[in-house]
């Protein structure tokens, strides 16, 4: 629990500095019109997890002859979840705003929801008691996910690119995790055999 308590100061110190950073560099319109897309996109990305996380946790500590099986239905019932919050998500960006590029930022800041599905990997480790996985995994999207962002704010980049930000801590935690993971796991993901 340490670690887990530890990473997450880390992280919010880390996300408001460099947030700070941002939000001085877009100015007002800008961050705001990235702000707009991240909570837009937030609405919809509830139905990506489905509410599956505490189920999961509780069902891999009480079967854990079940993993592989487990994992795979969990990945399976996010990517759908995912496919269904993005559809919506394009959806509503195409009622409800006004022209295309906030259609695509709001697009970018969604993607996240997609790769949220290998997040099952935490909620593995998480009921095998490997906090500092965990810690390290998430540790390591956010600092990429700052890095990217400072690298986008000394190249001056489009605001786009700053909405890709989430989708970097996402792959990043998500590639971290895998590294972290029991030998197996990516067959547990796909269904593969035990």
């Amino acid at each position: 629990m340490g670690w887990l308590l530890f990473e997450r100061a880390i992280r919010v110190g880390v996300t408001f500095a460099v947030g700070a950073a941002v939000a001085r560099h877009l100015g007002v319109e800008n961050f705001g019109n990235l702000s707009r897309a991240l909570a837009f996109a937030g609405l919809f990305g509830f139905i990506s997890g489905l509410g599956l996380d505490t189920i999961l946790k509780r069902d891999l500590v009480a079967h854990p002859g079940d993993r592989n099986e487990l994992l795979a239905t969990a990945f399976s019932m996010r990517v759908a979840g995912a496919v269904l919050g993005l559809g919506i998500l394009v959806g509503a960006s195409w009622v409800i705003m006004d022209n295309s590029s906030e259609r695509i930022i709001t697009l970018v800041a969604g993607l996240p929801m997609l790769g949220a599905a290998f997040l099952v990997l935490d909620l593995d480790l998480q009921s095998q008691l490997r906090g500092r996985a965990v810690a390290v995994g998430q540790y390591s999207g956010t600092l990429a996910s700052a890095l990217w962002r400072i690298v986008l704010i000394m190249l001056d980049a489009p605001l786009v690119w700053f909405a890709a930000s989430l989708t970097v801590e996402v792959l990043v935690t998500a590639i971290v995790l895998f590294a972290n993971s029991p030998r197996g796991t990516l067959g547990g993901l796909m269904g593969g055999p035990r």
